[in-house]
């Protein structure tokens, strides 16, 4: 948790703290039921005032979150450079593959030549 998140949060607790010490420890003839409404308004208050002080970043937290995105985006042009450098390896593989079958299939050819060659020779 950041520290300017950390302080709202601790104050939020504290706020929270002093409502539910107010709200249990007056005895002004409430009901419970009264009591536990009282607290349970406050208590959504203290909630939205939270939303609202975390939601909006201030200029530390856009700094920080800005330079979060800038490390992923660099993390992710890595990525692309190296699945980039994947796919030229890849393409020279299946190449030289293709090469490789090709030759082998002339070898083949020359085989079965040779051996038709051989065949006729002897009849």
């Amino acid at each position: 948790m950041k520290g300017s998140n950390a302080i709202v949060v601790l104050s939020v607790s504290i706020c929270a703290l002093g409502t539910l010490t107010m709200a249990f420890g007056q005895d002004d003839g409430s009901s419970i039921e009264e009591r536990v409404l009282v607290l349970e308004r406050a208590v959504a208050t203290l909630d939205t005032q939270l939303q609202l002080r975390t939601s909006t970043s201030g200029p530390e937290d856009r700094i920080s979150r800005d330079f979060n995105l800038e490390m992923r985006l660099s993390d992710i042009e890595r990525l692309v450079q190296q699945l980039g450098n994947d796919m030229q390896d890849l393409q020279r593989q299946a190449s030289n593959a293709a090469q490789a079958a090709s030759q082998a299939q002339r070898d083949a050819r020359m085989a079965q030549q040779m051996a038709r060659d051989a065949q006729n020779r002897i009849r």
